[in-house]
């Protein structure tokens, strides 16, 4: 375990090892450095280098004569890993699913053994080609084939006292299963982090720069505890820290950032996993790690008014779950595009990729998807002006966000809720959902869900045409708003009662006051001044 303390002097000594090795014509030997050094490649995020590096090594012990055999596991016996010359393509298995090639570790871990061995419950690369095709079945949208295969992982990891791996192994289940697929069984997730836990705790000294309480960091975000969960997300985010964890803090660490109104944190957390943005091809980092930071990104972009950024990170985001054929990430992938249609005054295509989002997160079933996917469809369809059909959305909407314990997304949730009654007259109920948001926001840090809450209000306080931005008129803001809403120009006239020439006239004073040259333009000005 103390060669994780420092992976790039340990990657030297390998090396020069492997060149020894060959020198000597010691074929098991170079194998066997080979496959370790494809590990700890891996392991410290060089995950395709790594990937080469297991495969050349299983194809070299795959090659090696019964004599050459005989040594490789005496070498391994010796070194402290099982002696079986099989040892590290279970490591295989297991980081081609992590880097989302999860096909082709379901393809291998089927042709291994992976019955338990008879000298023992399990060995410690029995227990990885396990996980990995627990986090493959995860990814491909099969969690109750994932979670038998993690409970089998953790068993053999326990059989032989690896209590770092069996941490890793129930912390793992918690994100990639429990998590997205059964968000709403609170005591099952808070027994997975319990257990890995105190799993951790009971490992050796080798851990010391891994917290143990680092295993509750996701319940910690989504259950409000973030004052603690940005603590430890800063811990082993740092350089120099555990490296195999540090892209999963570094993502958790960035999706708090910018609730708590830090867009330049987020960005560098984002800069720091995907170097070269959106252009980043898959396959060299985590798959579960690097598709929420695309989303965050284009969500950034979003924020920034940037729609080309917006759709270069989402483009990206499409690219790597075609590549992987990943179920995970679809519904969040439908999401951003909606947002992004909306943002660009495109309100049909942001309904459509709204519903796909929907579709996509009850099957299978995903409670933290579908509760944002119902909040997005009762935004949309309170801007249509469809109170019925979004009461409805936004009722699922709130009633998974108490289920799962997600104080954020309630607090998002009774705002949008509040937003509906606003447009539909009923202010001093607005007003009570704003004051209840208010409070779980003031008690998180949402820096963000604070001024979306002030904003609200600003707008329940103002709704004279007094207050009317740009100086617009209440028959401009008539137009406006239909214009965001998608319709067209001879739509707006009929539904103003007014002729298509007239509503052209009023377009192009409103074009004139806003300063913008096209319906785009002009939506987002509506969207970012409460004119919807």
């Amino acid at each position: 375990m103390r060669r994780y303390a420092d992976p790039r002097l340990a990657l030297g000594y390998l090396e020069d090892a492997i060149a020894l090795a060959e020198e000597a014509g010691d074929h098991a030997l170079a194998a066997y450095i080979g496959c370790f050094r494809g590990g700890l490649r891996c392991t410290s995020g060089e995950i395709w280098g790594g990937l080469a590096d297991l495969e050349a090594g299983s194809a070299a012990i795959d090659a090696l004569s019964p004599d050459e055999r005989s040594r490789l596991r005496a070498l391994q016996e010796q070194l402290g890993d099982p002696p079986d010359e099989y040892h590290y393509r279970g490591a295989l298995v297991s980081w081609l699913a992590i880097a989302g090639r999860g096909t082709e570790a379901l393809a291998l871990g089927t042709q291994l053994d992976t019955r338990p061995p008879a000298h023992a419950l399990g060995t410690s690369g029995y227990a990885n080609a396990w996980r990995g095709i627990a986090s493959a079945l995860a990814t491909l949208g099969r969690p109750e084939e994932a979670r038998q295969a993690y409970a089998r992982a953790s068993a053999a990891y326990r059989a032989v006292e690896h209590h770092y791996q069996v941490g890793n192994a129930l912390l793992l289940e918690l994100f990639e299963v429990v998590l997205p697929y059964r968000a709403d069984d609170l005591a099952e997730r808070r027994r997975l982090a319990q257990a890995a836990e105190q799993a951790w705790s009971r490992a050796s000294g080798a851990l010391s720069d891994l917290p143990p309480r680092f295993a509750w960091l996701p319940l910690l975000l989504i259950e409000g505890g973030w004052a603690e969960a940005r603590e430890l997300a800063l811990a082993v985010s740092a350089p120099g820290e555990r490296t195999n964890w540090r892209p999963f803090a570094r993502m958790m660490l960035a999706l708090l950032a910018r609730e708590q109104g830090q867009p330049e944190l987020a960005w560098r957390m984002i800069r720091e996993h995907l170097p070269a943005g959106p252009t980043t091809e898959p396959g060299d980092a985590i798959l579960l790690d690097t598709l929420p930071l695309q989303r965050l990104a284009a969500t950034l972009a979003l924020d920034a008014g940037n729609l080309e950024l917006a759709a270069a990170w989402l483009e990206a985001h499409e690219r790597w779950l075609a590549w992987s054929s990943a179920v995970l990430g679809r519904a969040e992938g439908h999401l951003g595009w909606a947002a992004y249609h909306r943002a660009a005054g495109r309100p049909a295509l942001a309904r459509r990729h709204a519903e796909q989002a929907l579709a996509c997160a009850e099957q299978p079933r995903q409670p933290l998807a579908l509760l944002a996917a119902h909040r997005l469809m009762g935004e949309l369809e309170t801007q249509a002006r469809r109170y019925d059909e979004a009461a409805a959305h936004l009722d699922a909407a709130l009633a998974l966000a108490g289920a799962c314990d997600a104080l954020l997304e309630r607090a998002l949730t009774l705002l949008a809720l509040a937003e509906l009654r606003r447009v539909a007259g009923q202010l001093e109920s607005a007003r009570s959902l704003i004051d209840e948001a208010r409070a779980t926001c003031g008690s998180l840090g949402a820096v963000r869900a604070l001024a979306l809450a002030d904003a609200l209000a600003g707008r329940i306080s103002s709704r004279t045409p007094a207050g009317a931005p740009a100086g617009l008129t209440p028959r401009e803001i008539e137009v406006l708003r239909l214009v965001a809403e998608g319709l067209t120009d001879a739509q707006v006239a009929e539904r103003l009662f007014l002729s298509p020439r007239t509503v052209s006239q009023h377009l192009r004073s409103i074009y004139n006051k806003l300063g913008v040259s096209s319906r785009a333009a002009a939506t987002r000005f509506a969207i970012e001044h409460g004119l919807l």
